[in-house]
């Protein structure tokens, strides 16, 4: 990235943080490109999260890997650029769900969800309905009322107001008040009831983001690889953009945050198989158009720009396209942006890590070379698991009983919540 891009970049983000979203077909060094204005953001102090919601394969923890001769081109690269390469401190997350208990992972931070903190954002998620039914406003009223030390099975109790059968099966009450709300609650919450992820208000592994992103040095890396369930998932996406938001508003957070959410169709796509994916465009562009006024930048990326959902796309102040070759995306972009036959030429002709901006003010400039990252990035056929073994043999943990530790608190919760019956 030259001077004059690195500038371009940050006039994007000042005043308020204008959000960017690189567009690029695989092999267009797209990712490379986020990488290096990830990279360049950082360096001005500010906090970096990243969010891999759909990758087996730890993409983003690379930077913390060595260049080793395996990345001949890339250490070419960067010694035609002047510079040397240097890796990044990590810090990996992940919520617990399914993590590997048989064998040893890169070190990682377990979390879970502070029951007290699904709000009315997180509810209408759940239920899949933007509007507040008497469901959802039930239900967030008696989470309201948890105390702290109540959590899931406290939380069915609060709803529960009928008569208890006799074999004391929480989930197969009935409740004289309003069974139908409380059938239409469990049906949604279902999922948890075998899952230690929504935790008391007082719960030691609760996430604490503001004491996490109390540290600016590492990228704080939060994946969701090990969630098979896609609505958990993206669950815990939008659990973490909520509380980065609500922290930052509430001014406990001062630095300025950068948030890299990659393969955006995944969390939004244009034409969604599922209903709780309908909500989730809807909650995002939401969630990003406050970000916004908040000083909180997301870059995000995706290898088609008509595969987003239209309001998540027009989100994003600024679009980085890359080289394509699909003429049906050529063509939604032409009818949004108004380029001439000359402009799409030039768009399937650009080359390796070569972006042009959809805005007519940037547009001007001409087309935008970046310069590769200084940390490793993730070549086809490596696993990053193995290569962070190989070089961080000491970090590799296996969380079997921690993971057993939780489940047994989650456990004892509901014992004690049925013996109180």
């Amino acid at each position: 990235m030259i001077i004059r891009e690195i500038a371009g970049i940050q006039k994007l983000q000042a005043g308020g943080g204008g959000h960017i979203l690189f567009v690029g077909q695989t092999g267009t060094g797209k990712t490379l490109a986020v990488e290096r204005t990830q990279e360049e953001e950082h360096k001005t102090g500010k906090l970096m999260v990243i969010i891999e919601n759909a990758k087996s394969n730890l993409e983003s923890g690379f930077c913390n890997l060595t260049l080793q001769e395996r990345y001949k081109y890339h250490l070419d690269k960067l010694k035609f650029q002047g510079e040397t390469p240097q890796k990044k401190d990590i810090k990996i997350y992940h919520l617990n769900n399914n993590i590997p208990t048989y064998k040893k992972i890169p070190e990682t931070k377990i979390w879970t969800m502070n029951i007290k903190h699904i709000d009315r954002l997180l509810t209408s998620y759940l239920f899949e309905e933007s509007s507040e039914s008497s469901s959802i406003s039930i239900l967030n009223t008696a989470i309201e009322r948890l105390k702290d030390n109540e959590g899931f099975f406290d939380l069915f109790m609060k709803l529960k107001k009928g008569d208890i059968k006799a074999e004391k099966d929480l989930f197969s009450l009935e409740s004289k008040a309003s069974s139908i709300n409380f059938n239409t609650i469990l049906n949604y919450l279902s999922r948890f009831r075998d899952q230690a992820i929504l935790m008391p208000n007082n719960y030691e592994k609760n996430l604490d983001i503001v004491k996490e992103l109390g540290e600016q040095k590492p990228y704080h890396i939060f994946s969701n690889r090990y969630i098979a369930d896609s609505k958990v998932r993206d669950l815990a996406t939008l659990y973490l953009l909520n509380e980065i938001r609500k922290a930052k508003a509430q001014g406990l957070i001062k630095r300025e945050i950068v948030i890299v959410l990659d393969e955006l169709k995944t969390l939004a796509p244009n034409n969604p198989l599922f209903n709780h994916q309908k909500i989730l465009s809807k909650l995002l562009t939401e969630i990003l158009s406050v970000c916004r006024s908040l000083g909180i930048t997301i870059i995000g990326a995706t290898q088609l720009y008509g595969e987003i959902d239209s309001g998540v796309r027009q989100s994003f102040s600024e679009v980085l396209l890359g080289r394509t070759t699909a003429l049906s995306e050529l063509k939604e972009i032409s009818s949004i942006v108004g380029f001439d036959y000359s402009m799409r030429q030039m768009i399937m002709e650009l080359e390796f890590n070569q972006f042009t901006f959809l805005s007519q003010e940037y547009n001007r400039m001409g087309t935008w070379h970046f310069h590769l990252p200084r940390h490793a990035h993730a070549e086809r056929n490596l696993v990053f698991d193995r290569l962070f073994e190989k070089e961080y043999p000491d970090k590799m943990k296996n969380y079997k009983d921690e993971v057993k530790d939780i489940m047994s608190n989650f456990k004892m919760q509901e014992e004690r919540v049925r013996g109180s019956l």
